[in-house]
Protein backbone atom coordinates (compact mmCIF):
# COMPACT_ATOMS: atom_id res chain seq x y z
CA UNK A 1 0.00 0.00 0.00
CA UNK A 2 2.82 2.40 0.87
CA UNK A 3 4.58 1.71 -2.45
CA UNK A 4 1.33 2.26 -4.32
CA UNK A 5 0.73 5.59 -2.59
CA UNK A 6 4.33 6.60 -3.33
CA UNK A 7 3.72 6.00 -7.04
CA UNK A 8 0.38 7.83 -6.95
CA UNK A 9 2.02 10.79 -5.22
CA UNK A 10 4.89 10.91 -7.72
CA UNK A 11 2.35 10.91 -10.54
CA UNK A 12 0.29 13.59 -8.79
CA UNK A 13 3.26 15.97 -9.06
CA UNK A 14 2.58 16.06 -12.82
CA UNK A 15 -1.13 16.84 -12.49
CA UNK A 16 -0.55 20.60 -12.46
CA UNK A 17 2.56 20.90 -14.65
CA UNK A 18 0.53 21.91 -17.71
CA UNK A 19 -2.13 23.85 -15.83
CA UNK A 20 -0.88 27.23 -17.08
CA UNK A 21 -3.59 27.31 -19.74
CA UNK A 22 -6.29 25.62 -17.65
CA UNK A 23 -7.85 29.04 -16.99
CA UNK A 24 -7.75 30.06 -20.68
CA UNK A 25 -11.55 29.74 -20.94
CA UNK A 26 -11.75 32.77 -18.65
CA UNK A 27 -10.00 34.82 -21.35
CA UNK A 28 -13.14 36.35 -22.96
CA UNK A 29 -14.36 37.54 -19.55
CA UNK A 30 -10.88 38.83 -18.71
CA UNK A 31 -10.80 40.81 -21.96
CA UNK A 32 -14.04 42.46 -20.87
CA UNK A 33 -12.67 43.18 -17.39
CA UNK A 34 -9.29 44.58 -18.52
CA UNK A 35 -10.72 46.94 -21.14
CA UNK A 36 -7.81 49.35 -20.86
CA UNK A 37 -5.37 46.69 -22.05
CA UNK A 38 -4.78 45.14 -25.47
CA UNK A 39 -5.76 41.56 -26.25
CA UNK A 40 -2.14 40.40 -26.35
CA UNK A 41 -1.53 41.93 -22.91
CA UNK A 42 -4.48 40.06 -21.42
CA UNK A 43 -3.45 36.83 -23.16
CA UNK A 44 -0.02 37.32 -21.61
CA UNK A 45 -1.60 36.81 -18.18
CA UNK A 46 -2.39 33.27 -19.30
CA UNK A 47 0.89 32.46 -21.05
CA UNK A 48 3.53 34.38 -19.05
CA UNK A 49 4.10 31.53 -16.55
CA UNK A 50 5.72 29.60 -19.41
CA UNK A 51 8.57 32.13 -19.50
CA UNK A 52 9.08 31.79 -15.74
CA UNK A 53 9.04 27.99 -16.08
CA UNK A 54 11.74 28.27 -18.75
CA UNK A 55 13.96 30.33 -16.43
CA UNK A 56 13.54 27.82 -13.62
CA UNK A 57 14.34 24.86 -15.90
CA UNK A 58 17.60 26.61 -16.81
CA UNK A 59 18.44 26.97 -13.12
CA UNK A 60 17.09 23.57 -12.06
CA UNK A 61 20.39 21.69 -12.35
CA UNK A 62 22.13 24.27 -10.16
CA UNK A 63 19.36 24.14 -7.56
CA UNK A 64 19.50 20.34 -7.49
CA UNK A 65 23.16 20.43 -6.46
CA UNK A 66 22.69 22.62 -3.40
CA UNK A 67 19.04 22.32 -2.33
CA UNK A 68 17.37 19.22 -0.93
CA UNK A 69 14.76 17.62 -3.13
CA UNK A 70 12.07 18.00 -0.45
CA UNK A 71 12.78 21.74 -0.18
CA UNK A 72 12.54 22.21 -3.95
CA UNK A 73 9.25 20.34 -4.24
CA UNK A 74 7.74 22.02 -1.17
CA UNK A 75 8.78 25.50 -2.33
CA UNK A 76 7.46 24.80 -5.81
CA UNK A 77 4.05 23.62 -4.60
CA UNK A 78 3.72 26.54 -2.17
CA UNK A 79 4.60 29.10 -4.88
CA UNK A 80 2.24 27.37 -7.31
CA UNK A 81 -0.70 27.28 -4.90
CA UNK A 82 -0.41 30.67 -3.20
CA UNK A 83 0.26 32.67 -6.37
CA UNK A 84 -2.19 30.58 -8.38
CA UNK A 85 -5.14 31.80 -6.29
CA UNK A 86 -4.00 35.44 -5.98
CA UNK A 87 -6.36 36.61 -8.80
CA UNK A 88 -9.30 35.37 -6.72
CA UNK A 89 -8.59 38.15 -4.21
CA UNK A 90 -6.74 40.79 -6.27
CA UNK A 91 -7.61 41.66 -9.88
CA UNK A 92 -5.18 44.55 -10.45
CA UNK A 93 -3.37 43.80 -13.73
CA UNK A 94 0.15 44.28 -12.32
CA UNK A 95 -0.58 42.16 -9.26
CA UNK A 96 -2.03 39.36 -11.38
CA UNK A 97 0.93 39.53 -13.78
CA UNK A 98 3.47 39.23 -10.93
CA UNK A 99 1.51 36.40 -9.31
CA UNK A 100 1.40 34.51 -12.61
CA UNK A 101 5.18 34.86 -12.97
CA UNK A 102 5.72 33.51 -9.44
CA UNK A 103 3.21 30.77 -10.23
CA UNK A 104 5.43 29.80 -13.18
CA UNK A 105 8.50 29.74 -10.93
CA UNK A 106 6.67 27.25 -8.71
CA UNK A 107 5.88 24.93 -11.62
CA UNK A 108 9.46 25.28 -12.87
CA UNK A 109 10.86 24.09 -9.54
CA UNK A 110 9.00 20.78 -9.78
CA UNK A 111 8.81 20.37 -13.58
CA UNK A 112 12.08 18.56 -14.23
CA UNK A 113 12.08 16.80 -10.84
CA UNK A 114 8.67 15.24 -11.56
CA UNK A 115 10.32 13.35 -14.43
CA UNK A 116 13.71 12.55 -12.90
CA UNK A 117 12.26 11.44 -9.56
CA UNK A 118 10.63 8.49 -11.34
CA UNK A 119 13.81 7.65 -13.27
CA UNK A 120 15.88 7.74 -10.08
CA UNK A 121 13.51 5.57 -8.02
CA UNK A 122 12.45 2.91 -10.54
CA UNK A 123 14.06 0.81 -13.26
CA UNK A 124 13.16 -1.24 -16.30
CA UNK A 125 9.57 -1.76 -17.37
CA UNK A 126 8.23 -0.35 -14.10
CA UNK A 127 9.96 2.95 -14.87
CA UNK A 128 8.69 3.00 -18.47
CA UNK A 129 5.11 2.35 -17.38
CA UNK A 130 5.25 5.09 -14.74
CA UNK A 131 6.74 7.59 -17.19
CA UNK A 132 3.90 6.82 -19.57
CA UNK A 133 1.35 7.31 -16.80
CA UNK A 134 3.11 10.54 -15.86
CA UNK A 135 2.39 11.95 -19.31
CA UNK A 136 -1.24 10.93 -18.97
CA UNK A 137 -1.34 12.56 -15.51
CA UNK A 138 -0.37 15.89 -17.07
CA UNK A 139 -3.23 15.70 -19.55
CA UNK A 140 -5.71 14.38 -16.96
CA UNK A 141 -4.90 17.16 -14.52
CA UNK A 142 -5.27 19.84 -17.17
CA UNK A 143 -8.53 18.32 -18.45
CA UNK A 144 -10.16 18.14 -15.01
CA UNK A 145 -8.97 21.61 -14.08
CA UNK A 146 -10.27 23.07 -17.35
CA UNK A 147 -13.66 21.47 -16.76
CA UNK A 148 -13.79 22.81 -13.19
CA UNK A 149 -12.80 26.26 -14.47
CA UNK A 150 -15.79 26.20 -16.80
CA UNK A 151 -18.11 25.67 -13.83
CA UNK A 152 -16.39 28.30 -11.69
CA UNK A 153 -16.80 30.81 -14.52
CA UNK A 154 -20.56 30.60 -14.00
CA UNK A 155 -19.98 32.33 -10.65
CA UNK A 156 -17.32 34.91 -11.52
CA UNK A 157 -14.30 34.94 -13.87
CA UNK A 158 -11.67 35.36 -11.12
CA UNK A 159 -13.10 32.35 -9.23
CA UNK A 160 -11.63 30.19 -12.00
CA UNK A 161 -8.24 30.55 -10.30
CA UNK A 162 -9.47 28.59 -7.27
CA UNK A 163 -8.48 25.42 -9.18
CA UNK A 164 -4.86 26.02 -8.21
CA UNK A 165 -5.72 25.40 -4.55
CA UNK A 166 -5.44 21.70 -5.42
CA UNK A 167 -1.68 22.17 -5.05
CA UNK A 168 -2.18 21.92 -1.28
CA UNK A 169 -3.52 18.37 -1.66
CA UNK A 170 -0.45 17.36 -3.66
CA UNK A 171 1.81 19.01 -1.07
CA UNK A 172 0.28 17.01 1.79
CA UNK A 173 0.58 13.77 -0.20
CA UNK A 174 4.23 14.53 -0.88
CA UNK A 175 4.99 15.19 2.79
CA UNK A 176 3.30 11.94 3.86
CA UNK A 177 4.31 9.41 1.21
CA UNK A 178 7.60 10.47 -0.42
CA UNK A 179 10.72 9.70 1.63
CA UNK A 180 13.67 12.07 1.37
CA UNK A 181 16.44 10.90 -0.92
CA UNK A 182 19.84 10.24 0.58
CA UNK A 183 21.91 13.43 0.22
CA UNK A 184 25.12 11.56 -0.50
CA UNK A 185 23.63 9.59 -3.36
CA UNK A 186 22.18 12.78 -4.82
CA UNK A 187 25.57 14.51 -4.72
CA UNK A 188 27.21 11.51 -6.34
CA UNK A 189 24.54 11.50 -9.04
CA UNK A 190 24.95 15.20 -9.86
CA UNK A 191 28.75 15.04 -9.79
CA UNK A 192 29.04 12.25 -12.33
CA UNK A 193 31.15 13.28 -15.30
CA UNK A 194 29.14 13.65 -18.48
CA UNK A 195 30.64 13.48 -21.93
CA UNK A 196 29.97 16.17 -24.50
CA UNK A 197 27.45 15.90 -27.31
CA UNK A 198 28.69 14.86 -30.73
CA UNK A 199 27.63 16.90 -33.77
CA UNK A 200 24.99 14.30 -34.67
CA UNK A 201 23.63 14.25 -31.11
CA UNK A 202 23.41 18.05 -31.09
CA UNK A 203 21.48 17.93 -34.37
CA UNK A 204 19.06 15.33 -32.96
CA UNK A 205 18.49 17.39 -29.82
CA UNK A 206 18.04 20.61 -31.82
CA UNK A 207 15.52 18.96 -34.17
CA UNK A 208 13.42 17.60 -31.34
CA UNK A 209 13.61 20.91 -29.46
CA UNK A 210 12.32 22.90 -32.45
CA UNK A 211 9.67 20.27 -33.17
CA UNK A 212 8.51 20.24 -29.54
CA UNK A 213 8.28 24.04 -29.58
CA UNK A 214 6.08 23.94 -32.70
CA UNK A 215 3.78 21.22 -31.34
CA UNK A 216 3.39 22.93 -27.96
CA UNK A 217 2.81 26.32 -29.60
CA UNK A 218 0.00 24.78 -31.67
CA UNK A 219 -1.67 23.27 -28.61
CA UNK A 220 -1.26 26.41 -26.49
CA UNK A 221 -2.73 28.55 -29.30
CA UNK A 222 -5.71 26.21 -29.53
CA UNK A 223 -6.28 26.66 -25.79
CA UNK A 224 -6.27 30.42 -26.25
CA UNK A 225 -8.31 30.59 -29.44
CA UNK A 226 -10.96 27.85 -29.22
CA UNK A 227 -13.01 29.86 -26.66
CA UNK A 228 -12.80 32.88 -28.99
CA UNK A 229 -13.86 30.80 -32.01
CA UNK A 230 -16.86 29.37 -30.12
CA UNK A 231 -18.05 32.89 -29.26
CA UNK A 232 -17.17 34.52 -32.61
CA UNK A 233 -19.02 31.88 -34.64
CA UNK A 234 -21.88 31.82 -32.12
CA UNK A 235 -21.42 28.09 -31.43
CA UNK A 236 -22.00 28.46 -27.68
CA UNK A 237 -20.67 29.99 -24.45
CA UNK A 238 -17.36 29.97 -22.58
CA UNK A 239 -18.61 26.96 -20.64
CA UNK A 240 -19.20 25.08 -23.90
CA UNK A 241 -15.67 25.97 -24.94
CA UNK A 242 -14.32 24.58 -21.67
CA UNK A 243 -16.12 21.29 -22.39
CA UNK A 244 -14.44 21.07 -25.83
CA UNK A 245 -11.01 21.76 -24.32
CA UNK A 246 -11.60 19.17 -21.60
CA UNK A 247 -12.69 16.53 -24.14
CA UNK A 248 -9.65 17.34 -26.24
CA UNK A 249 -7.40 16.71 -23.26
CA UNK A 250 -9.22 13.56 -22.13
CA UNK A 251 -8.62 12.18 -25.63
CA UNK A 252 -4.95 12.94 -25.00
CA UNK A 253 -5.04 10.56 -22.04
CA UNK A 254 -6.37 7.84 -24.33
CA UNK A 255 -3.59 8.67 -26.79
CA UNK A 256 -1.00 8.07 -24.06
CA UNK A 257 -2.50 4.66 -23.35
CA UNK A 258 -2.50 3.78 -27.07
CA UNK A 259 1.01 5.07 -27.74
CA UNK A 260 2.83 1.82 -26.98
CA UNK A 261 0.76 -0.23 -29.44
CA UNK A 262 0.92 2.45 -32.12
CA UNK A 263 4.70 2.73 -31.72
CA UNK A 264 5.10 -1.02 -32.22
CA UNK A 265 2.89 -1.00 -35.31
CA UNK A 266 4.10 2.20 -37.00
CA UNK A 267 7.65 2.38 -35.63
CA UNK A 268 9.60 5.44 -36.83
CA UNK A 269 6.76 6.51 -39.13
CA UNK A 270 4.48 7.29 -36.18
CA UNK A 271 5.80 10.83 -35.69
CA UNK A 272 5.17 11.57 -39.38
CA UNK A 273 1.62 10.23 -39.19
CA UNK A 274 1.04 12.10 -35.95
CA UNK A 275 2.08 15.47 -37.37
CA UNK A 276 0.06 15.08 -40.57
CA UNK A 277 -3.06 14.05 -38.64
CA UNK A 278 -2.54 16.89 -36.16
CA UNK A 279 -2.70 19.20 -39.18
CA UNK A 280 -5.85 17.43 -40.38
CA UNK A 281 -7.55 18.07 -37.04
CA UNK A 282 -6.67 21.76 -37.28
CA UNK A 283 -8.20 21.98 -40.76
CA UNK A 284 -11.40 20.32 -39.52
CA UNK A 285 -11.68 23.01 -36.83
CA UNK A 286 -11.05 25.74 -39.39
CA UNK A 287 -13.93 24.64 -41.63
CA UNK A 288 -16.28 23.73 -38.75
CA UNK A 289 -19.82 25.07 -39.18
CA UNK A 290 -21.07 24.04 -35.76
CA UNK A 291 -19.78 23.11 -32.33
CA UNK A 292 -19.99 19.35 -33.01
CA UNK A 293 -17.62 19.52 -36.00
CA UNK A 294 -15.36 21.88 -34.05
CA UNK A 295 -15.31 19.29 -31.26
CA UNK A 296 -14.43 16.49 -33.72
CA UNK A 297 -11.51 18.52 -35.03
CA UNK A 298 -10.40 19.22 -31.46
CA UNK A 299 -10.51 15.50 -30.65
CA UNK A 300 -8.35 14.63 -33.68
CA UNK A 301 -5.90 17.44 -32.91
CA UNK A 302 -5.78 16.59 -29.19
CA UNK A 303 -5.11 12.89 -29.85
CA UNK A 304 -2.29 13.41 -32.32
CA UNK A 305 -0.79 16.30 -30.35
CA UNK A 306 -0.09 13.87 -27.51
CA UNK A 307 1.11 11.19 -29.94
CA UNK A 308 3.51 13.65 -31.61
CA UNK A 309 4.85 14.99 -28.32
CA UNK A 310 5.34 11.50 -26.88
CA UNK A 311 7.18 10.50 -30.07
CA UNK A 312 9.59 13.38 -29.47
CA UNK A 313 10.59 12.29 -25.96
CA UNK A 314 10.58 8.62 -26.94
CA UNK A 315 12.78 9.31 -29.96
CA UNK A 316 15.11 11.38 -27.82
CA UNK A 317 15.67 8.51 -25.38
CA UNK A 318 16.07 5.99 -28.23
CA UNK A 319 18.61 7.98 -30.22
CA UNK A 320 20.76 9.42 -27.43
CA UNK A 321 22.87 7.58 -24.82
CA UNK A 322 21.53 7.49 -21.27
CA UNK A 323 24.23 9.80 -19.87
CA UNK A 324 23.02 12.60 -22.16
CA UNK A 325 19.33 11.97 -21.54
CA UNK A 326 18.77 14.41 -18.68
CA UNK A 327 20.54 17.30 -20.42
CA UNK A 328 18.78 16.67 -23.73
CA UNK A 329 15.41 16.37 -22.03
CA UNK A 330 15.95 19.71 -20.25
CA UNK A 331 16.80 21.36 -23.57
CA UNK A 332 13.64 19.96 -25.19
CA UNK A 333 11.59 21.11 -22.19
CA UNK A 334 12.96 24.60 -22.78
CA UNK A 335 11.71 24.34 -26.36
CA UNK A 336 8.30 23.28 -25.04
CA UNK A 337 8.01 26.24 -22.70
CA UNK A 338 9.29 28.74 -25.25
CA UNK A 339 6.70 27.40 -27.68
CA UNK A 340 3.94 27.97 -25.13
CA UNK A 341 5.26 31.41 -24.16
CA UNK A 342 5.50 32.56 -27.79
CA UNK A 343 1.96 31.46 -28.70
CA UNK A 344 0.37 34.91 -28.07
CA UNK A 345 3.11 36.54 -30.15
CA UNK A 346 2.56 34.10 -33.02
CA UNK A 347 -1.21 34.61 -32.80
CA UNK A 348 -0.69 38.37 -32.90
CA UNK A 349 1.46 38.01 -36.04
CA UNK A 350 -1.20 35.83 -37.69
CA UNK A 351 -3.90 38.37 -36.80
CA UNK A 352 -2.08 41.00 -38.88
CA UNK A 353 -2.89 38.88 -41.94
CA UNK A 354 -6.40 37.78 -40.93
CA UNK A 355 -8.72 39.11 -38.22
CA UNK A 356 -10.65 35.85 -37.79
CA UNK A 357 -10.15 33.99 -34.50
CA UNK A 358 -9.73 30.72 -36.44
CA UNK A 359 -7.09 31.95 -38.91
CA UNK A 360 -4.33 30.27 -36.94
CA UNK A 361 -5.82 26.84 -37.68
CA UNK A 362 -4.70 27.01 -41.33
CA UNK A 363 -1.26 28.44 -40.54
CA UNK A 364 -0.56 25.77 -37.93
CA UNK A 365 -1.93 23.01 -40.18
CA UNK A 366 0.66 24.02 -42.79
CA UNK A 367 3.38 24.10 -40.12
CA UNK A 368 2.42 20.61 -38.89
CA UNK A 369 2.42 19.27 -42.46
CA UNK A 370 5.83 20.81 -43.15
CA UNK A 371 7.24 19.30 -39.95
CA UNK A 372 5.71 15.94 -40.90
CA UNK A 373 7.42 16.14 -44.29
CA UNK A 374 10.79 16.82 -42.66
CA UNK A 375 10.23 13.94 -40.22
CA UNK A 376 9.42 11.65 -43.14
CA UNK A 377 12.63 12.70 -44.89
CA UNK A 378 14.70 12.05 -41.76
CA UNK A 379 13.05 8.65 -41.26
CA UNK A 380 13.74 7.71 -44.89
CA UNK A 381 17.38 8.76 -44.57
CA UNK A 382 17.84 6.80 -41.35
CA UNK A 383 16.20 3.73 -42.88
CA UNK A 384 18.54 4.00 -45.86
CA UNK A 385 21.57 4.18 -43.58
CA UNK A 386 20.40 1.14 -41.63
CA UNK A 387 19.83 -0.85 -44.81
CA UNK A 388 23.24 0.19 -46.13
CA UNK A 389 24.96 -0.92 -42.92
CA UNK A 390 23.05 -4.22 -42.96
CA UNK A 391 24.09 -4.82 -46.57
CA UNK A 392 27.74 -4.07 -45.78
CA UNK A 393 27.59 -6.42 -42.81
CA UNK A 394 26.19 -9.24 -44.97
CA UNK A 395 28.93 -8.69 -47.55
CA UNK A 396 31.56 -8.95 -44.81
CA UNK A 397 30.03 -12.18 -43.61
CA UNK A 398 29.98 -13.57 -47.19
CA UNK A 399 33.65 -12.66 -47.52
CA UNK A 400 34.44 -14.76 -44.47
Amino acid sequence: MKKTMEKITLLSLSLMLTSTFAVSTALPAMLGFYQGYGQEQVEMLISVPSLAITVMILMNTWFARYIKESVMITAGLVLLTVNGIVPVFFQNYSVVLISRILFGFGIGLINARAITMISERYEGNEKSVLLGYRGSAEVLGNAVMTLVVGRLLLIKWNYAFWVYAFGLVILFLYWIFIPEKNLKSRQEHTSQKKRSFTKKERMITAWYTVLAGIVICINASNSLRIPMVVLERKFGTETDASVILSIMMVVGIFAGVCFGKLAVKCRERLITYGLFLLGAGLLIMNFAGNIVVLGIGAVVAGFFYVISLTCIFNGLSDQLPQELGNTATSVVLLGCNLGAACSPIVLKAISTVSDGAGAHFVVYACAAAAAGGIAAGIEKKNSGNIQKKSSEKREDCDGL
